[in-house]
């Protein structure tokens, strides 16, 4: 067979080229390739640059899951932009303070109170959605339509000046990285904002409380109290566990930059379920014979799975993480009928740590076994969140007209559920079939409710009267029952006594 002909050659060029020139002018308009088991995008704007994020729920009849996020990462202006399950856009909520100089860069956080059932002050002295904002030391609390408010006057971290040091007194302003959480389940620190700052390999932990006067309503605010100072650097977000968690639960959950340990902190005064001391170091992260002793070196964030959850609107996500360097909010698709998350194997009450390298392990937080690379490649995120999970209050049994030992293996446990401002007639609201009682809170005890009269609070108004069965709940002293449900909003809830 011969050679084609020069005229024939040119004419497969031509064509080559203009296939070569069609299948980049197509690439141009592929998006960005997703797979089934990644995260997605859930919001992308030039120059948004999010960084912290958390989630409220907002007040009245409506009530619906809010997002809130600070940015940009760097430079001015600052600010809190805010965005309701049903909108397609952010809107602001309020300026913050400008840094110092443009130039300075580091991780502003951002905390909501969690919405309660018929809880108007926490035990921290914060009201259900207030907003609490770190600003390199500074942190500033926003209620309602009032504007950032600087907590305390005292010594502490949010009276030094982030331009000139730090929390460690080094002098190094621009290592700083501060994170903020709030103590929902008030067993260690009394429902606290805990500010974390870090660096030149020391982090500190603090709590900060406040108080409003009934009168003025003026807010004032206690001197922040040093809870940990730990030598090692930890850049990524603490968090606090789940009631139930092995050895320390209610605690501060941190995983330093490097090594292969993680750390819980408990409160000043031991809770009657806690077993270890304070600031004990109590897991291995990685352990023989895995192949790498260490976790990847560089941030790694904590989030405890909480009990139940609602994806945020109709966007199939209950978890979500911002990429500030992409400009990006990243989500991850949860099944909320089903209760199921993303990583496989997860269960409520565990521990997600998410490495600088992309990948995230599991502490169960049961046995504290640890399960490394559950996924290997989500990304490197700033900050990660889960939708709003409201607190309910409960009571189990330790009434006096209660069997005076709920607790056992055999038999019903009774619990009530405690009424409040805006939740004087819980059995109207709650959505009965959704209730799961027990020591994770996901158990399908048989849970049943009435009204019988009783006044467990002494608010005035009825507690409704549960009852679960025993033996499905497993939830023995010295252990949390938590109960966990959904409202007609629908709202997702957890509470546990």
């Amino acid at each position: 067979m011969g050679r084609p002909s020069r005229r024939k050659a040119s004419a497969q060029f031509r064509w080559a080229a203009l296939l070569g020139i069609a299948l980049v002018v197509f690439l141009s308009f592929v998006p960005d390739p997703s797979y089934a088991d990644g995260p997605s995008r859930f919001f992308r704007r030039g120059s948004f640059e999010p960084v912290g994020i958390d989630f409220g729920v907002t007040t009245g009849v409506s009530q619906v899951a809010r997002m809130y996020i600070t940015r940009p990462f760097d430079g001015n202006p600052r600010e809190v932009v805010r965005r309701d399950e049903g909108a397609n856009n952010f809107t602001t909520l309020f300026g913050l303070d400008p840094r110092p100089s443009n130039q300075i860069q580091f991780s502003d956080s951002i905390a909501v109170v969690p919405s309660a059932l018929g809880v108007e002050v926490t035990g921290g002295g914060y009201q259900p959605g207030d907003v609490l904002v770190t600003q390199g030391l500074f942190v500033y609390l926003i209620r309602g339509n009032s504007g950032p408010q600087l907590l305390s006057s005292g010594a502490g971290i949010p009276t030094i000046l982030e331009d000139n040091t730090d929390c460690a007194g080094t002098g190094q302003a621009n290592a700083i990285s501060t994170a903020i959480v709030i103590d929902r389940w008030e067993l260690q620190f009394g429902g606290a904002a805990i500010v974390t700052c870090t660096a030149s390999g020391v982090w500190e932990a603090w709590a900060i409380t406040t108080s409003t006067n009934s009168i003025t309503q003026v807010i004032t605010t206690n001197t922040p109290v040093l809870i940990a100072r730990l030598s090692f650097l930890a850049n990524g977000r603490p968090d606090i566990t789940s009631p139930n968690f092995k050895d320390c639960g209610g605690c501060i959950a941190v995983v330093p930059d490097s090594g292969g340990t993680a750390y819980f902190v408990s409160g000043p005064v031991p809770a009657a379920h806690k077993i270890l001391a304070d600031k004990s170091v109590l897991l291995d992260i990685v352990s023989v014979p895995l192949p790498d002793p260490q976790l990847p070196a560089g941030r790694r964030h904590a989030l405890t799975v909480p009990a139940r959850f609602r994806n945020f609107g109709s966007s199939g996500a209950c978890l979500f993480g911002t990429v500030p360097a992409d400009n990006s909010i990243l989500q991850f698709a949860c099944n909320d009928v089903a209760q199921s998350l993303h990583f496989a194997g997860t269960g409520a009450g565990d521990l997600l740590v998410f490495t600088s390298a992309g990948s995230v392990w599991l502490v169960d937080g049961l046995t504290l076994a640890v399960s490394e690379n559950i996924h290997p490649s989500t990304g490197v995120y700033e900050d990660l969140a889960f939708s709003p999970v409201k607190k309910a209050v409960i009571q189990v049994g330790r009434t006096s007209q209660d069997d005076p030992n709920p607790g056992g293996k055999t038999g019903k446990i009774k619990f009530y559920i405690l009424t409040g401002l805006g939740f004087t007639d819980p059995l109207s609201v709650i959505d009965l079939s959704s209730l799961r009682f027990g020591a994770t809170g996901t158990e399908d005890s048989n849970v049943s409710c009435k009204n019988v009269g009783t006044d467990v609070n002494g608010d005035g108004f009825s507690d409704p009267m549960c009852e679960a069965d025993a033996e499905i709940a497993n939830c023995d002293a010295p252990l949390f029952c938590i109960l966990t449900g959904v409202t007609d909003n629908p709202s997702a809830f957890e509470g546990g006594d």
